[in-house]
């Protein structure tokens, strides 16, 4: 399962994560968008792998995440271990987003 609006994650949620447990500044966070069922997160691109790796296994709203970053640019995608559930990528994804 993947962390999102159904675990009443929100934005602010994501945010207070990036800058306590990666330790970015407001500056490299860019737009989120908390969906049902998963998250986008836009960072500046110098820190997307430091934030992926140190996102992974921290737990949020009560799930523990894993990061990946996203193949269209510097974003990434908040995850649960469940691995097996993530949906497909999709065609809306914010591309011109996270």
């Amino acid at each position: 399962m993947t962390v999102g609006r159904k675990d009443n994650a929100s934005a602010k949620d994501l945010v207070g994560a990036l800058i306590k447990e990666v330790g970015l500044q407001k500056g490299q966070i860019g737009k989120i968008d908390v969906r049902e069922t998963f998250s986008l997160v836009e960072v500046a691109a110098q820190v997307a792998d430091e934030a992926v790796r140190r996102l992974t296994g921290v737990t949020i709203r009560g799930r523990r995440i894993a990061a990946r970053p996203d193949r269209a640019r510097a974003y990434f995608l908040l995850l649960t271990a469940c691995f097996s559930c993530f949906p497909a990528r999709n065609a809306g994804a914010i591309d011109a987003l996270i």
